[in-house]
Order: C-alpha cells, then sequence, then structure tokens
C-alpha cells in the first residue's frame, strides 16, 4: 500500500489553489465537468489524511470550488463534493467557512433535489447539514 500524501506546511495553499485553479470557470460544459469530478475526487482522495484534512480547511478559497461542485457537478461529482463538506464539516473552524461560502444553501439543494443514482449522497447531505448546525459546549 502506498503511504497517502501529506500537505506540509510553506506549500500547501499554492498546492491548493493550484489543484483547484481550472475549477474557476462559469460555464460548465461537459469536459469542464468531467474534470470537475476528477479534481473533486483527488480533493476526497487528499483528505483521506488528518492532517490534509486541517491543512485544506485553513484555505477558504479551497472550499468554495467544493461546495460550486454541489451545484454544478454531475451526481457522482455532488456525491464526493458532499462527503467532502462532511469531513470539513468535523472541523470547527471550517463550519464557519462553509456556511458563509453558501454551502448549507448547497447541502440543503442536494437534500431537496437530491442525485437519482446516488442516493447515498443525500444521507451525506443530511449528516453535514447535521454537522454544521452542532455546536459544542466548550468547558
Amino acid at each position: 500500500m502506498v503511504d497517502p500524501i501529506i500537505l506540509t506546511s510553506g506549500v500547501e495553499d499554492h498546492v491548493i489553489s493550484l489543484l483547484l485553479s481550472p475549477l474557476i470557470v462559469t460555464d460548465y460544459n461537459d469536459t469542464i465537468q468531467d474534470l470537475q469530478e476528477d479534481l473533486i475526487a483527488t480533493v476526497f482522495n487528499i483528505l483521506y489524511h488528518e492532517d490534509n484534512i486541517i491543512t485544506f480547511a485553513k484555505n477558504p478559497d479551497a472550499v468554495i470550488p467544493v461546495i460550486e461542485a454541489l451545484g454544478t457537478g454531475n451526481a457522482n461529482t455532488q456525491s464526493t463534493a458532499a462527503a467532502i463538506i462532511l469531513k470539513l464539516s468535523t472541523y470547527t473552524p471550517d463550519r464557519v467557512i462553509i456556511a458563509n461560502s453558501e454551502g448549507l444553501k448547497s447541502l440543503l439543494h442536494v437534500v431537496e433535489k437530491g442525485c437519482k443514482n446516488y442516493p447515498e449522497a443525500r444521507i451525506t447531505a443530511v449528516e453535514a447539514v447535521f454537522n454544521l448546525c452542532v455546536i459544542k459546549k466548550i468547558d
């Protein structure tokens, strides 16, 4: 088994921005949707390691393309993007970033409209919404 990639301090913002830069477009044609699906899947795989989740979370610009994928992506992309938001929603600072970036609205869109071939996307979106709404008591 290959060790997961761990983003190192100092280069992570540049790497994340570079990885997601192709998603900053206004016209989501079929080619862009295929690329979007691949890049969102890559982000999901990178976030396998907890250190990478924290690194990703420190870059609010990285969260925005994932949130946009909830509304513009195909069913598979929406499902993967919802899973990414679920992972990110477990970290308190991310909750504010996600909420301020239309994340909650996009998740509710997935819950309402759903992905016909990916019912798990709805479940994942509901779990992410729940995480975003929970406030942990600080002792």
